[in-house]
């Protein structure tokens, strides 16, 4: 892989045009949140400044030097009882304010988590990636939206762009090679869970315990992508170490992977399960947590008309 060419980098440069999402209305009125998923290339040490223009010049550059590699930002959120997503990996960005679009909350969160300024002089704005319904654990409804924005750095000074995490939001922010992340090459994986820690209300619920036993549902399955922890150092990281692969603290799944997934078909990659028998369990595995979600949403509905009624009794008998 070390001397493999990077498809990814020149697809996602010849298909910028499919990273074209147009939001309707550039000031939402209900509630979003934005991510910037930003690419950068690994360019040799210099005491120059290396610059580029536009697209067309970074895709020469690449042409020219097909044995480029680039990185994705990532981070790893804090740790926050009220945080849904709290220690999980995921792109600089979060909620948006009123007086804001889309776009001004991506720049604004990469600044205030990482210290990250996405200017025009140094990066690009590549485009919007189709907004993804975020919906609540036992609902079907959706929470808020969330719009990805797709970022390439062009201006790269010889010091570099540090980070500056915030920690209060953020535990640590690394870079992450593409070769993981896309094309066939990407490490595709599973992350299995036990489904009382997905649903923490079945540990509370005789009749859903009872439901899961009957469907025999003990763990859900999730395709993901082990990111490897940034702490180890190089000559650990890889693949020969199982345990740094496999590191569950810092795994990629869930909506991250979704939005890491609409890249790689936006540039023209199939994204595939990694297996059939996975394929499989993972739609089995689905089937059962609906079912769950359904009864649980219909014990709840009960439990609200019994109150209902119960209070409209004592007024009726006031």
């Amino acid at each position: 892989m070390e001397n493999s060419k990077n498809i990814f980098l020149e697809n996602v440069l010849l298909n910028k045009s499919n990273i074209n999402y147009i939001c309707p209305n550039p000031k939402l009125h209900h509630p979003y949140a934005s991510v910037a998923l930003i690419i950068r290339l690994i360019l040799e040490k210099s005491s120059q400044c290396y610059e580029f223009e536009n697209i067309a010049s970074v895709l020469d550059y690449v042409k020219q030097k097909p044995l480029i590699k680039s990185e994705v930002l990532f981070i790893k959120r804090s740790i926050n009882e009220r945080d849904r997503w709290s220690g999980q990996i995921a792109f600089p960005g979060g909620k948006g304010d009123d007086n804001e679009s889309p776009l001004e909350t991506a720049v604004r969160e990469c600044k205030e988590e990482v210290g990250l300024e996405l200017s025009p002089e140094f990066f690009m704005v590549l485009g919007q990636l189709e907004p993804r319904a975020v919906r609540k654990p036992l609902l079907f409804t959706a929470k808020f939206s969330l719009h990805p924005f797709v970022f390439l750095q062009i201006k790269y000074p010889p010091e570099g762009l540090p980070l500056q995490i915030n920690p209060s939001e953020v535990a640590i922010a690394w870079w992450v090679s593409t070769d993981i992340l896309f094309g066939d090459n990407a490490s595709k994986d599973v992350l299995e869970f036990e489904l009382s820690t997905y649903l923490p209300s079945l540990r509370k619920s005789k009749i859903l315990q009872a439901i899961a036993w009957i469907l025999r549902a003990k763990t859900i399955k999730f395709p993901c992508i082990y990111l490897g922890n940034p702490k180890t150092p190089p000559h650990l990281a890889g693949p020969a170490s199982q345990a740094v692969a496999r590191d569950r603290d810092y795994v990629l799944w869930g909506l991250t992977l979704g939005v890491v997934n609409d890249v790689s078909r936006c540039c023209g990659f199939s994204v595939k399960a990694s297996s059939l028998k996975f394929s499989i369990n993972f739609l089995v595995d689905s089937i059962c947590l609906v079912i769950l979600k359904v009864v649980q949403s219909f014990i709840l509905l009960t439990r609200l008309l019994e109150h209902l009624k119960t209070s409209f009794e004592r007024q009726k008998s006031s």
